[in-house]
């Protein structure tokens, strides 16, 4: 998935820019669930796709790590013979970093939510909003 502003063709048949329907899609799943406060879609080289950021999060730096941490967690699985994550979380005492990949796309998403415990609504929010940018995303 390159990063270049394509058009998408949606709901009512109209073209719309990629990155305002992604954009879209991120502001309705942060309207579900109030504990997430920034999304991001990330290719495979860490740079921002789209995304909606609360607050002064550096994009460019948080989307760019998380991406290499993703990357990482997922060659560590490989090398112990494991299945592929489908959700790396990060947790600290002030909010998680869950990174999701979009393994079509070789791309992830990236949400900053407050501290999270496994099974809750919000966790629910990411992984239907994972398919939803998927499925936008192939529409491209």
């Amino acid at each position: 998935m390159s990063t270049v502003l394509r058009m998408a063709r949606f709901d009512s048949g109209r073209l719309v820019p990629a990155d305002v329907w992604l954009r879209k899609l991120i502001t309705d799943a942060m309207a579900e669930s109030s504990e997430i406060s920034s999304v991001v879609i990330g290719d495979h080289q860490g740079l921002p796709i789209a995304g909606v950021v609360r607050g002064s999060v550096p994009v460019m730096t948080v989307t760019a790590m998380a991406t290499m941490a993703a990357h990482s967690a997922e060659e560590a699985a490989a090398e112990l013979d494991l299945d592929r994550p489908t959700q790396m979380v990060v947790e600290t005492s002030r909010g998680d970093l869950v990174m999701i990949p979009l393994r079509e796309w070789n791309a992830y998403l990236i949400a900053l939510v407050s501290p999270m415990s496994s099974g809750t609504p919000t966790e629910d929010v990411l992984n239907r909003l994972a398919s939803a940018v998927s499925e936008a995303l192939a529409n491209i």
